[in-house]
Parts: structure tokens; C-alpha cells; sequence
């Protein structure tokens, strides 16, 4: 959770650091300027999102669908405290969870958000988050090469896991299975 916490912190306070140039200048970035920052990048998330809850999307190399970035945008938001109640949180979570991907980063960021956010909801609502993190589970079970990596696709994609493992991917699945063990999904244990 700490590495996906740095991570995080990381894009979050990329924002923080150019928009907090100035203040440095004037004798180094504070509490104030980097909370400042935080709030200008979410406005800007919220301001890039789509109708359909998505954002602008990439398709990289073999994937047959988008690499993540609306699930790395939603992960986002999540780890800057925004609640699932407010309704671009809301209609993100709705988008990502019924997506096809075959792009491991992006089931994994999937997965970690899905997670992290599942304990702040209650009844049916966390119940299909709960589902689609299972199912995201399963994938990675499924998905698992011979060495015990992952590649960058699954099963649907041109370099299956059987033939390419690769590390920063295994890290990333890793992660997410981390945070799904967490909140307390059953994880195998040959995984």
C-alpha cells in the first residue's frame, strides 16, 4: 500500500511541484501551496472527464482496448480523498468497472481503485464493486505466466503472458492483488 501510496503521491504531487514553482521562489513550497495544487489537479481531472465517466484514452502496442488511463484518473481521485458519492466519482467507478481491458496496468489500477474504494460503500453498491474486483482477481489467476509474472496483455492479447513476462507489469498486478488481499478478497496462494 506505501508503494502504491509513493505512486500515487507521486502524480499527485507532480502537479503540486510545477504549480508550486513560484511559491518556491519565494522561499519553498508549503502545506498550503501543495494542498492548492492538489485541488487545481482534481479540478482538472474533473474538468477532463467525459460524459460516459471516462477520460481521453491511448491504446498502447498489443491491447486490444484502452491502457488505463480513466482507471489511473479514477485511482487518482480516490487516493485524494474525493468520496465514491460525488457524482464524477460515481459515474468513473460505473464506467471502469464494466470495461473490457486486456491491458494488465490498467486491470491492475483497476483493481487497486476498486479496492481502496469498496470499504466507503454500502449495500448493492459495493457489492458489484466487490464483484468486479473479484472478477479482476480472477483475471490476474488466469492471466499468471509460467515464472509467476504477467505480461502486458492477457489471454486476448497479441503477447500472451505464456510468452512474455515483463517486471514492472508483476509489480503492478502485485500491488493490486496486495490491496484486493487488504480488503478482503481471497487471493490463492500459488498466485
Amino acid at each position: 500500500m506505501r508503494r502504491v501510496s509513493a505512486m500515487l503521491g507521486l502524480v499527485v504531487l507532480a502537479a503540486a511541484t510545477v504549480a508550486g514553482a513560484a511559491d518556491a521562489k519565494k522561499g519553498g513550497v508549503t502545506d498550503v501551496a501543495v494542498r492548492q495544487a492538489i485541488e487545481r489537479g482534481i479540478k482538472y481531472l474533473v474538468g477532463r472527464q467525459q460524459a460516459d465517466g471516462t477520460w481521453p484514452e491511448q491504446k498502447h502496442n498489443a491491447a486490444q482496448q484502452p491502457c488505463g488511463h480513466s482507471e489511473l484518473c479514477l485511482l487518482t481521485l480516490i487516493y485524494t480523498g474525493q468520496h465514491p458519492n460525488r457524482e464524477y466519482v460515481s459515474k468513473a467507478l460505473d464506467a471502469v468497472m464494466v470495461r473490457p481491458l486486456d491491458y494488465t496496468y490498467a486491470i491492475a489500477v483497476r483493481a487497486m481503485a476498486l479496492a481502496h474504494v469498496q470499504n466507503k460503500l454500502v449495500g448493492s453498491r459495493r457489492d458489484a464493486v466487490r464483484k468486479a474486483l473479484k472478477r479482476d482477481v480472477r483475471w490476474f489467476v488466469a492471466t499468471q505466466g509460467p515464472r509467476g509474472g504477467w505480461g502486458y496483455t492477457g489471454v486476448a492479447g497479441d503477447r500472451p503472458s505464456a510468452r512474455y513476462e515483463d517486471l514492472s507489469v508483476t509489480q503492478m498486478v502485485v500491488l493490486a492483488l496486495r490491496e484486493a488481499g487488504m480488503a478482503g478478497v481471497e487471493i490463492p496462494a500459488n498466485t
